[in-house]
């Protein structure tokens, strides 16, 4: 995803599926990093949604 200069970012909600299909015991770390600010969220099976505020 490309964003502008001047937008600013204020919530992430995202959908992590990766793997989920052929392993029911997958685990998913994500880390977002927004204007240097790093956010990190484990996903286990079967939550796979993930809800960050900065």
């Amino acid at each position: 995803m490309s964003l502008k200069k001047s937008t600013i970012l204020k919530k992430v909600e995202a959908a992590v599926s990766f793997l989920y299909n052929l392993f029911d015991d997958q685990l998913n770390i994500v880390h977002i990093i927004v204007n240097g600010e790093r956010k990190s969220e484990k996903l286990t099976y079967p939550n796979r949604y993930l809800f960050q505020q900065f």
